[in-house]
């Protein structure tokens, strides 16, 4: 596969997207199924609210504003000063930044809304378009599995080059996006040549150590020299892929031979350059390297884990809405693998109590598959565990 390519696959719950570049997945997206648009209430960036203004600050010259999400919307005034903002009135706004850790969304103000209204989304767009907007606008085609998300897609761009494709495996796995995906929500990557990258992820910073395992002796340098290569390349994949973005510290392995390290600076520069939304770039004489990236959307471990707290250190965790997506997406495999069979969907109290908020998703994935979930809870399973057994 060559060019940009935007997968864009349905499942009973959720929709998911990729942008595959000359063969390799480099960005991921995952909103509601098509027709559950509205049940999605999270800030996600493009999106645009209705909110009640909470509280004015002087001093920042900013407004917090209820969305209905779980912390108010930060919102810049206009030096103008002619919007109208004063606690308890509605207004229109559109999410500039998604929520990140404790910090709620930062919003741009849209207008005033009409009358005393509820806060939340306004006028969402069909998935399939939410995705295109915020992943595959450079994308040359689109590949779906899904009949409407192709109607959808070809509705609103004529020309677009769009195929349907709705045979096991699912498209995630027959373009090699679940094993990138499962690789960029760890922590630890192993480079081919020995060595891998270990990825820190603080308030402040990204910081990415590079590994260079076993390379000591008189050939020291050139062995760095090669881990450097890798490890640069990957490191730039990485960043796109986990969408990590803000101030990115990289440690490279330190190389005392002058016509190396210049080889080596050399390939790390061109690395870097194939990052999009870096502002600036720095390479000390030890080959640590700054650089700054816009940040547009949700890095990845955002869109999929939470603080979970610890003691002396607080670690993190998958919420149980990936969890829960987590175990339809392996039943719909198992689904597509064999189309006939029945599936028990077996959850820990935790999950089952998850499950029991949302809007019938065995009836959903009835209406996907044509195939019977049952959806049961398991006391000898872990509170966010799952299984998937055969009936």
């Amino acid at each position: 596969m060559t060019g940009q390519t935007l997968l864009i696959e349905q499942g009973a719950i959720e929709t998911r997207a990729a942008l595959v570049r000359n063969g390799v997945a480099v960005r991921f997206w995952f909103g509601p199924a098509i027709g559950e648009e509205r049940a999605d209430q999270r800030p996600m960036e493009g999106r645009v609210f209705c909110g009640r203004v909470r509280n004015v600050d002087a001093a920042l010259n900013a407004a917090f504003v209820d969305i209905g999400a779980a912390q108010d919307a930060f919102l810049q005034i206009r030096k103008s000063g002619k919007d109208p903002f004063v606690e308890g009135a509605s207004v229109q706004l559109r999410i500039l930044a998604a929520p990140r850790r404790a910090k709620g969304a930062v919003a741009e103000y849209v207008g005033p809304a009409d009358g005393v209204v509820q806060p939340g989304r306004l006028d969402p767009a069909p998935a399939p378009l939410e995705a295109l907007e915020a992943i595959g606008a450079e994308a040359s085609e689109i590949v779906t599995d899904s009949a409407d998300a192709l109607r959808i897609v070809c509705a609103c761009n004529e020309n677009a080059r769009v195929a349907h494709s709705d045979e096991a495996p699912n498209l995630f796995s027959k373009y090699g996006v679940d094993q990138a995906l499962d690789g960029a929500l760890g922590e630890r990557v192993a480079l081919t040549g020995g060595g891998a990258l270990h990825f820190f992820v603080s308030e402040a910073l990204v910081a990415i150590d590079v590994d260079t395992g076993a390379t000591g002796g008189a050939s020291a340098d050139r062995l760095r020299e090669k881990v450097i290569v890798e490890a640069s390349k990957e490191a730039a994949l990485q960043i796109e892929r986990r969408n990590l973005a803000g101030r990115i510290v990289i440690d490279f392995p330190s190389i005392r031979s002058r016509d190396l390290r210049g080889r080596a600076v050399k390939e790390i520069e061109k690395a870097i350059s194939t990052v999009p939304l870096v502002t600036s770039k720095s390479i000390a004489g030890s080959n640590f390297t700054t650089l700054t990236r816009t940040r547009r959307g949700a890095s990845l471990w955002d869109e999929t884990t939470e603080i979970s707290p610890a003691d002396p250190v607080p670690g993190r965790r998958f919420t149980l809405s990936w969890l829960a997506r987590c175990a339809v997406r392996e039943a719909e495999r198992r689904q597509r693998a064999a189309p006939n069979i029945r599936l028990v969907l077996n959850l820990g109290k935790a999950l089952e109590d998850y499950f029991r908020e949302m809007d019938n998703p065995a009836e959903a994935y009835f209406l996907r598959f044509g195939a019977l979930l049952e959806i049961a809870g398991a006391s000898q399973l872990g509170d966010r565990n799952f299984d998937v057994i055969e009936r």
